[in-house]
C-alpha cells in the first residue's frame, strides 16, 4: 500500500458547499452532480416537506430515529480550520416504494442546555419582561438536498439495503445532524411518501489545535484501477484521502481470504530543525474474547522521518498519510481489535487509535 504525504490544498475541491434552502431550490448549481437540472415543482415540494419535518423535529426535539435509516461518518482536516465529514446513510429493507428518493440534511450547532433553574445561560431576568425574547434560531452549519436514483447506489451485501455517501464541512464542536429521506415521486395508489427521519449528535474534533492527532481510521475494501469512473459515493473519499483508487469498506466484516487495509492521516506532528517530522506508527493486533483481549501479533512499524519524507513540506499544507495492509489468512474466525500507536519522536507525545474488525466465512 502506497503511503506518504499529500497536499492539503487539493484535498477538498469537490465538497458540496453549504447553502440556504431558498438558494438551493432556486439555483441548479447548488444541486449535487447527479441532479444538475432545475428542480421541478414536485421536487421542490418534496424538499420543502422534508425541511418542514426536520424543523418541526428540531424545535420539538422529537427525532428519535428511524430504524430503517442508519448513519456513520468520519473526520478529516478540512480547509481553514474546518473539519471535513464524509457520511454514509444506510437504508435498510423494506426499501422505498419508488426508485427515486430525496434526502434533506441539516446540520446545526448544538444549542446550550438550560441551567439548573430552567433559564438559558445569559437569558434576561424575569423582572425585565419587556426584554424577554423567544429562543434564538439554531445556527445552521450546513444544509443540502440530494436527489438520488436508488438503482445507481451500492448495496449492502448482508441486508441488501442502499447506501448514500456524501460529505460536509463544519467547525469543531457539538453539532446536531438531522436527516429526512422520502420518495421523490408519489407512490403507487396515491399514498403519501414514507418519510424517514434521523438525528445524530456529533462531537466534531478540533484537528487544527497543534497537538498530535489523527483523522478517522478508514477501512479499505478494495483497490480499483485509476480509470474506473467515480460516482459521488466514491468521490467524497477521494477528496478526503487524495486518491481515487481506494474504496471504503461497507463494514468491518472480512473473510480469511481478504486483506485488512487501513488508511489515515497523522496531523500536527512536531518538526525537526530541518522542518521534517519524526513519527513512528506501530500496529498491534489482539483477539477479542469473553475474558478480555489476547495478543495476536504486531507488524513492522512505519517510520516517517528525514529518511522517508525527504520531499515533505509542512508549510505547503502537506500531511502524513499512514496505512497498513495485512493478509487475514492466518486469522482464525473471530473478533479482533487493531491498536495503532503514533509516537512523535520530536516531543515524545503519543496517541493511540483502535479499530475493530471481524473474520468469518471462507
Amino acid at each position: 500500500m502506497r503511503v506518504g504525504h499529500m497536499d492539503l490544498r487539493t484535498q477538498h475541491a469537490n465538497v458540496t458547499v453549504t447553502v440556504a434552502l431558498g438558494a438551493l431550490l432556486s439555483a441548479s448549481s447548488c444541486v449535487p452532480a447527479e441532479a444538475r437540472q432545475r428542480p421541478d415543482d414536485t421536487r421542490i415540494g418534496g424538499v420543502r416537506e422534508l425541511a418542514r419535518v426536520v424543523f418541526e423535529a428540531l424545535h420539538s426535539e422529537s427525532a428519535d430515529g428511524d430504524s430503517r435509516l442508519s448513519w456513520s461518518n468520519d473526520f478529516f482536516k478540512g480547509a481553514d480550520g474546518t473539519v471535513y465529514v464524509p457520511f454514509t446513510l444506510s437504508i435498510d429493507p423494506p426499501k422505498l416504494r419508488t426508485t427515486q428518493a430525496t434526502v434533506y440534511v441539516l446540520v446545526v450547532e448544538t444549542q446550550a442546555a438550560p441551567d439548573s433553574d430552567g433559564q438559558l445561560p445569559g437569558a434576561p431576568s424575569s423582572s425585565a419582561l419587556d426584554e424577554l425574547q423567544g429562543p434564538s434560531p439554531p445556527a445552521i452549519a450546513f444544509e443540502a438536498a440530494y436527489f438520488v436514483d436508488l438503482n445507481t447506489l451500492p448495496r449492502d451485501a448482508t441486508t441488501a439495503g442502499h447506501r448514500i455517501t456524501r460529505a460536509f464541512s463544519v467547525g469543531p464542536g457539538e453539532h446536531d445532524v438531522y436527516v429526512a429521506l422520502a420518495e421523490s415521486t408519489p407512490a403507487s395508489g396515491g399514498a403519501a411518501p414514507d418519510v424517514m427521519l434521523s438525528k445524530q449528535r456529533l462531537s466534531v474534533p478540533d484537528l487544527w489545535d497543534r497537538t498530535l492527532t489523527t483523522s478517522s481510521i478508514v477501512l479499505v475494501d478494495r483497490v480499483e484501477q485509476p480509470d474506473v469512473p467515480l460516482v459521488p459515493d466514491r468521490q467524497v473519499y477521494r477528496d478526503a484521502l487524495g486518491t481515487e483508487r481506494f474504496v471504503k469498506a461497507a463494514d468491518a466484516n472480512f473473510r480469511p481470504s481478504d486483506h485488512l487495509n487501513v488508511l489515515f492521516f497523522v496531523y500536527n506532528p512536531g518538526l525537526t530543525a530541518e522542518g521534517l517530522p519524526n513519527v513512528l506508527v506501530d500496529y498491534v493486533f489482539y483477539r477479542r474474547e469473553e475474558t478480555g483481549e489476547a495478543y495476536v501479533g504486531r507488524s513492522n512499524p512505519q517510520r516517517f522521518n528525514a529518511r522517508t519524507m525527504v520531499e515533505f513540506e509542512a508549510a505547503a499544507g502537506q500531511e502524513i498519510m499512514a496505512g497498513h495492509e495485512v493478509s487475514l489468512r492466518s486469522f482464525s474466525e473471530g473478533s479482533y481489535r487493531l491498536y495503532i500507536r503514533i509516537t512523535d519522536n520530536t516531543n515524545g507525545s503519543t496517541v493511540v487509535r483502535s479499530v475493530n474488525f471481524n473474520v468469518s466465512g471462507s
